[in-house]
């Protein structure tokens, strides 16, 4: 096994012959040279601790300075922070523009509302205001590529960082290492505003620890966990992993493995395409409040994580959320566990949606070893949509602003205790519009009506102002709006107050309805809240019986 050396500042293809003294410029050049199982060394950079304090507003592309750091820092300098929950050298920006006392990055930032110390990249190796751009490549299978070495490659603490710096703040372009061979292993890069950071359609290359900052598609195709080396961390600054082996190894091994996946939400596209694990996924939220669809965390094909740590980082009792969708054809969502950290995690609430779309056959499952929390809902199975959500683990209850609910293994939500009579405790909330104009949570009946059994269902409802509300029923394969009565049938309108009455509905009288819904799931819901509601306003339903 032979170590080329490359440094893309200082070296040279030419004059060069890969040694620590005449290190090569590029890695193409080192590939060519070497054979299977060589390594080929990277020059990177360390950090230079920076004046002052930054200051950062959650959602905001602009940080404030506690001093003039222009002569620090310049447009398309790089700099990291300490995050006050997770440490030093998780997130990464680039400078766009800088004033006396502002800062402007690519994109809005996740990290909350906090005041930390920052550091800058002394060096970045690889560098271009040129649009489309190919910073490397590599030549051959099989060989070992390490980033990140510094102090005349002695040690490898820092970061090789392949950068574009376009004429507006959100330009990404060019690829970081294209034309990645079979077996290659690639550790300790940093990819900034580039369109893909590892390209190439080749399967089977090894991710080693690399970090990505505002990349389109910062994984390439088909990475696989390296049978030496620890499985990897990722570290994403407004980025997305995206991973195109779909299927499992033959070991029944996810394709894409890795130890830990920090990243900051960036909206539909944080994490999608593939079949990937992780042992800990670490979120920071985004700060949407409750019922809006921003910022989610999205596989968009199959995912195992073994803890999810969302870092709620907005002041404490503050509306803080974070949503978790899956979204796409056979998806599966298997998280083992869940912890919520940080200023606010007494007050933030994760607010699930099972599907975005009309997609069929999407798979929610979290197992949970203990009792969890999780606030509000748009979780079931409508809009020609077969879903399945299930939760698993003892007492695993679901909870909105009124009280509990029990969600069964069909994904829809029915009452824990239906006997309860007395406060609305166990009441389900719902809105107009709860997330993009879907459907709101109905209540299944199936599983208590036979065909051609005359029924009753006695429920208790109240509503936010005085309104005549219709409730009817559907099938669950059926698309269904709260707006209207579109998809309903056997409706029957009820005078609801702001007091708790208890109402009966006789539709499950009609001969044969099961029958309408061709053997489907039979739902029991709101049909049409009155148009002028919005958001704003509110029924509640609880103590749902069927006999």
């Amino acid at each position: 096994m032979a170590i080329w050396y490359v440094d893309n500042l200082n070296g040279s293809d030419t004059t060069g012959n890969g040694t620590i003294v005449t290190p090569y410029k590029t890695i193409l050049k080192a590939t060519q040279i070497g054979v299977d199982n060589d390594v080929v060394r990277v020059a990177g950079s360390g950090w230079t601790n920076l004046s002052g304090t930054l200051t950062f507003t959650k959602g905001s592309a602009s940080i404030t300075t506690s001093v003039n750091l222009t002569g620090e820092l310049s447009p398309g300098s790089i700099f990291t922070i300490t995050d006050p929950t997770w440490g030093t050298e998780i997130w990464v920006w680039k400078v766009f523009s800088i004033t006396a006392t502002t800062i402007v990055v690519s994109a809005v930032t996740q990290v909350g509302n906090i005041t930390v110390n920052a550091k800058k990249m002394t060096n970045i190796n690889y560098y271009t205001t040129t649009a489309s751009v190919t910073h490397d490549s590599i030549a051959k299978n099989g060989i070992e590529v390490q980033g990140g070495w510094i102090n005349g490659f002695t040690e490898q603490t820092g970061l090789t960082a392949m950068v574009y710096h376009g004429t507006t703040a959100a330009a990404v372009s060019g690829t970081g290492i294209a034309s990645v061979p079979l077996n290659t292993y690639i550790n300790r890069f940093l990819f900034v505003n580039l369109s893909n950071g590892v390209g190439g359609s080749v399967n089977n290359w090894y991710p080693g620890n690399l970090w990505n900052s505002f990349v389109s598609s910062p994984s390439g195709a088909s990475p696989l966990p390296h049978p030496t080396y620890t499985k990897p961390n990722l570290y994403l600054t407004h980025s997305f992993v995206s991973n195109q082996q779909t299927s499992l190894q033959s070991n029944n091994k996810p394709a894409y493995q890795v130890n830990s996946v920090y990243y900051t939400i960036v909206g539909n596209a944080t994490i999608t395409q593939g079949c990937i694990e992780c042992n800990i996924l670490y979120v920071k939220s985004n700060g949407v409040t409750l019922g809006q669809a921003a910022g989610h965390i999205i596989p968009s094909l199959n995912m195992i994580i073994g803890k999810l740590v969302v870092d709620f980082c907005l002041t404490s009792g503050a509306d803080e959320c974070v949503v978790l969708i899956v979204n796409n054809n056979v998806s599966s969502l298997l998280i083992r566990d869940m912890e919520y950290v940080g200023t606010n995690a007494t007050s933030g609430k994760m607010f699930i949606r099972g599907r975005f779309g009309n997609y069929s056959f999407s798979n929610l499952q979290i197992l949970l070893p203990s009792p969890k929390i999780i606030d509000d809902f748009n979780l079931i199975g409508l809009g020609n949509d077969n879903g399945y959500f299930n939760f698993c683990g003892p007492n695993i209850h679901v909870k909105d602003t009124e009280g509990t609910k029990l969600l069964l293994g069909s994904g829809q939500i029915i009452f824990s205790d239906p006997t309860v009579f007395d406060t609305g405790t166990n009441s389900l909330r719902i809105t107009r519009q709860p997330v993009n104009t879907t459907p709101a949570s109905q209540v299944p009946i199936s599983n208590f009506y036979s065909t051609g059994i005359s029924q009753t269902i006695t429920f208790r409802a109240k509503s936010q102002v005085n309104a005549t509300i219709t409730f009817g029923l559907i099938g669950n394969a059926a698309y269904a709006n709260v707006t209207s009565t579109s998809g309903f049938s056997s409706t029957q309108s009820f005078n609801l107050t702001t007091s708790w009455e208890t109402f009966t509905y006789t539709g499950l009288q009609v001969a044969n309805v099961y029958n309408l819904f061709s053997g489907t799931n039979v739902i029991f819901g709101v049909s049409n809240l009155p148009s002028a509601w919005g958001t704003s306003k509110y029924i509640w339903i609880d103590s749902v019986t069927v006999s």
